[in-house]
């Protein structure tokens, strides 16, 4: 998530096919026999998809910056439009596939639309995605980074979104006035 961090972070993912619930609690999580963190395993029901985090890959990298951002009024409306480059590393000697999420305003009302206009590479088009994070503003792409791709050569996913909402209504974080 480039908005947070700089870091790209290990995750694993295993279903329970245990005949028993695994119940709350801490855990300490090992990667190649080196202790990499601290974490609570939350409740996990049998045949449930559980999702742990092993820490910071410290040879892969992605930044996130604004390109351009433009303000328009169009009739009533007023158009405000944000182009973004995320920008992946990778020092690895091999290739990697990574998920990287961002994320664009959401605004659960009729009157402000939020819409992705432009994307150099597809998002993602995993079910549970589709479902239950891209109509929140969330953005997914699951793609490959070349060995070796870092400076001229690092990967770049470009995408372009636009707000429009009438042009007397400000937007506030959270809040509408």
């Amino acid at each position: 998530m480039p908005i947070l961090s700089d870091f790209v972070y290990l995750e694993g993912s295993a279903r329970n096919d245990s005949t028993t619930v695994l119940l709350e609690g801490p855990y300490s999580a090992y990667m190649d026999g080196r202790f990499v963190g601290k974490a609570s395993l939350p409740m996990v029901a049998q045949g449930e998809l559980l999702n742990i985090g092993f820490g910071a890959d410290s040879q892969l990298r992605v930044a996130r910056e604004l390109v351009n951002k433009t303000e328009a009024i169009r009739g009533g409306n007023r158009e405000i439009t944000f182009n973004y480059r995320l920008m992946l590393q990778n020092f690895k000697d091999r290739d990697v596939t990574i998920r990287v999420m961002d994320r664009m305003p959401w605004a659960n009302r009729d009157d402000v639309r939020v819409v992705v206009k432009e994307q150099s590479e597809a998002l993602s088009t995993d079910k549970e995605y589709l479902r239950d994070q891209k109509p929140k503003g969330l953005l997914r792409w699951d793609t490959s980074v070349p060995k070796g791709a870092s400076g001229a050569t690092a990967k770049e996913i470009s995408y372009t979104f636009t707000v429009e909402h009438d042009k007397n209504m400000v937007l506030v974080a959270g809040a509408q006035r």
